[in-house]
């Protein structure tokens, strides 16, 4: 049997050549071709795996929803041309593969699209979305902006369109990145499956995750531990609580008090008291107009 896999990009292509390897190993006579629409498709030429159509690599680098100046300088770059050769590349390999060929997209709706387009049977490999985006497990998740009341519109984070090619009898499976992506297609009918995720089950782990969180484990103190020895010079000094605040009782204008200069001495005072007398001279202009006339008295 021929197989044919449609990327759209590096990380696709990697993960595209990952699937293939592991098809490789469990059927040697499986003869595999690729085709990376956007970018050279290093990937496959590492794993000599042949490539049946042009590449070419763009200003974008496959991220044309990202910005759309780059849509326009893909376009200067020759982006149609591009696309139509690959497209008569996909017709031309499907007519040689004699009904025995089928295609792999790997990716968003472009590869999804292409593999539709050469009229055989295709599978899907859904990596670019996720439900995740709209929802979780608890429901739909709060709108951030404007745009984001629009999102989900059609009932999933995939678009009616594209859902629509992947119901079609030519499409014999559908693998997306997660599960709750996965039942969200299922209750609008796509017989979606989840399988793992190619972008994360192919890395190896080198245990260096755990040697760190061991290290900072045992470096942060342990309050229960500190308590239970009854500890009294413990790693982390207790928690005080904050100082009360000191309240002072309200200070009286002097000009409230009728003999307020009583306990001044008469003229010619100290400075002290003259600075009293001046303070109950500026209070009593507020209100208290016998006391401003006795300071004023005083003051003269």
């Amino acid at each position: 049997m021929k197989l044919l896999c449609i990327s759209n990009g590096h990380g696709e292509d990697v993960i595209a050549w990952r699937i293939l390897a592991s098809l490789r190993q469990l059927d040697s006579t499986l003869s595999l071709s690729a085709l990376p629409i956007a970018g050279a498709g290093n990937t496959y030429a590492s794993a000599d795996i042949p490539i049946i159509g042009p590449t070419q690599v763009m200003p974008s680098g496959g991220f044309l929803n990202r910005d759309p100046q780059q849509l326009g300088r893909d376009l200067q770059q020759g982006l149609l041309a591009l696309t139509r050769s690959q497209l008569c590349a996909i017709k031309a390999w499907a007519s040689a593969a004699n009904g025995d060929g089928a295609l792999l997209a790997v990716g968003d709706i472009v590869p999804l699209l292409f593999a539709y387009l050469s009229g055989l049977p295709y599978a899907f490999i859904g990596t670019a979305k996720s439900d995740y985006w709209l929802r979780d497990e608890r429901g739909k998740l709060p709108p951030q902006t404007r745009w984001d009341n629009l999102a989900g519109w059609s009932g999933s984070v995939y678009l009616p369109w594209e859902r629509w090619l992947m119901s079609r009898q030519r499409c014999r499976a559908v693998f997306v990145r997660d599960a709750l992506t996965a039942q969200q297609l299922q209750r609008l009918g796509i017989a979606a499956q989840f399988a793992g995720n190619p972008m994360m089950d192919g890395l190896s782990p080198t245990g260096k995750l755990n040697d760190f969180l061991a290290t900072i484990s045992a470096a942060a103190p342990n309050p229960a531990a500190t308590l239970a020895s009854g500890d009294p010079n413990p790693a982390t000094p207790p928690i005080k609580p904050p100082p009360k605040p000191s309240i002072k009782p309200p200070v009286k204008p002097l000009a409230t008090y009728p003999k307020a200069l009583s306990s001044l001495s008469p003229p010619p005072a100290s400075a002290a008291d003259r600075a009293k007398a001046t303070a109950l001279y500026v209070t009593s202009k507020k209100g208290d107009r016998a006391a401003h006339d006795c300071a004023d008295t005083w003051l003269s």
